[in-house]
């Protein structure tokens, strides 16, 4: 029963962001990603998503996710400190260059042009993410 209804999600979840690729409006925001990326990788992320919906699939990434906290507890701290440590520096990247996710991308191109008290007039109640854009990216 709980199979039936996580697949049923996610094909619901997939037709979904199918129509947002085909018709983006302010009404299905959120679900629209799709139309903003070249053909070859919305319709590769779909497939992926109802991929998901195969119970063998799902096994299989199930059995992989509880074999991470035992690799973990094993002493491959280290590794896994910088495995968290890059994605969430690839995360931080994504958010700060794709510019559908919000503003961010016309503020990185602001901040390519301003000086100091502007960009700490758009960072004002995030001033980490405002100090590494001024110093990494511009």
């Amino acid at each position: 029963m709980l199979r039936r209804f996580f697949t049923g999600s996610i094909i619901v979840f997939a037709l979904v962001h199918f129509y947002g690729m085909w018709y983006p409006s302010p009404m299905n925001w959120g679900f629209h990603q799709m139309a903003f990326l070249p053909p070859v990788y919305s319709y590769l992320a779909i497939t992926l998503m109802l991929m998901l919906g195969f119970g063998s699939i799902q096994q299989t990434l199930i059995a992989k996710l509880e074999r991470v906290p035992v690799m973990f507890a094993r002493g491959k701290k280290y590794i896994w400190s910088v495995l968290l440590l890059l994605a969430a520096g690839i995360f931080w990247a994504g958010r700060e260059r794709v510019f559908l996710y919000g503003d961010s991308y016309m503020v990185s191109e602001l901040l390519r042009r301003s000086t100091f008290d502007v960009m700490a007039r758009y960072y004002r109640n995030e001033p980490l993410a405002g100090f590494l854009e001024w110093n990494v990216l511009s």
